[in-house]
């Protein structure tokens, strides 16, 4: 998932936020700035202007006072003029199309590192507005999605201290390398890097703690091996009898900048498993959540190399 910068890790240079003005978008735009000035990167703000509202009967009328394109681009000037206002280099672009199909096509042709998206409150506990927009994103997008929630404090306040990275894993072959990109962040800002994963509660106790022991070595071979930057990574297990109520509460007690997921692109569609695990963090995190997704490719080139490491020939 793009090219490696010089000193291993993902380059973070260019953020693309995909706005629609709404309160969920504002709240993006806000995490995309703060992300954007401590990483030093430029921010493109693109809107979609889809043809659903631009052809219903009940926006005809409207149309003809004020063009949907003009209002769309003079909104985006007062965004791109915050930004600049505040320190990032800025540039607007106007779409037309579906959301999803737009955002997409910006993402293939600007070479975007980053993509960041606001998320709504879902009107009940289904994949109401993941089912839209953000999955579809998230599922064929070519680089990491960072999701702002609606539980995602606002980061309008300037805060002074910098605020560790929360990285969660599994221990997927393929998802744990995302870790790099949480690296990549943390080498920008001078965050501390934890690296974290749960154990099922019911596990918790007696002789498990073995288990915990070896994981946490687990997790530390993994941040030397994809995260050598990070010298002074933290890592560590703990349990819960929800994954997702585990990560976003150490998180919360962290007061964490950034939770980053690794995610299988053919789990996103699932309605259990990791994905659900993933929507149920996206939801309720009190930060961004830097979601990146992986490909059939990628765990198949992975399994190779597994193969190839143990000594096992391809015929």
């Amino acid at each position: 998932m793009g090219t490696k910068a010089r000193n291993g890790l993902p380059p973070i240079k260019n953020v693309l936020l995909a706005t629609n003005f709404s309160p969920a978008a504002e709240r993006a735009f806000e995490s995309a700035l703060r992300f954007c000035r401590e990483t030093g990167a430029g921010l493109t703000l693109l809107h979609v202007v889809e043809p659903a509202a631009v052809g219903s009967a009940e926006n005809r009328l409207a149309m003809a006072a004020c063009n949907l394109g003009e209002e769309a681009e003079r909104r985006l000037a007062q965004l791109c003029s915050r930004a600049e206002v505040a320190g990032v280099r800025c540039l607007a672009v106007l779409g037309a199309g579906t959301a999803a199909e737009g955002i997409l096509s910006a993402i293939r042709r600007m070479n975007v590192d980053v993509a960041v998206l606001g998320m709504g409150a879902p009107h009940s506990v289904d994949r109401f507005f993941f089912g839209s927009t953000a999955e579809a994103v998230l599922s064929r997008a070519a680089c990491p999605v960072m999701i702002v929630g609606p539980a995602a404090a606002s980061t309008a306040s300037e805060e002074k201290r910098v605020r560790p990275v929360v990285f969660a894993t599994d221990f997927h072959m393929v998802t744990s390398h995302a870790v790099r990109y949480a690296a990549s962040f943390c080498a920008a800002t001078g965050a501390e890097l934890h690296c974290l994963h749960v154990l099922p509660r019911m596990l918790q106790g007696g002789t498990d703690h073995i288990m915990a022991e070896i994981l946490t070595e687990g997790l530390k071979h993994l941040a030397a091996t994809d995260a050598p930057n990070i010298p002074n990574a933290v890592c560590s297990v703990t349990y819960g009898s929800e994954i997702s109520n585990a990560i976003v509460d150490c998180a919360l007690k962290l007061e964490a900048q950034l939770i980053v997921l690794g995610v299988r692109r053919e789990s996103i569609l699932e309605s259990h498993g990791p994905a659900s695990v993933a929507f149920r963090i996206l939801t309720e995190a009190s930060c961004p959540v830097l979601a990146v997704a992986y490909g059939a490719e990628a765990e198949l080139e992975a399994n190779r190399s597994q193969m190839e490491s143990v000594g096992v020939q391809r015929i």
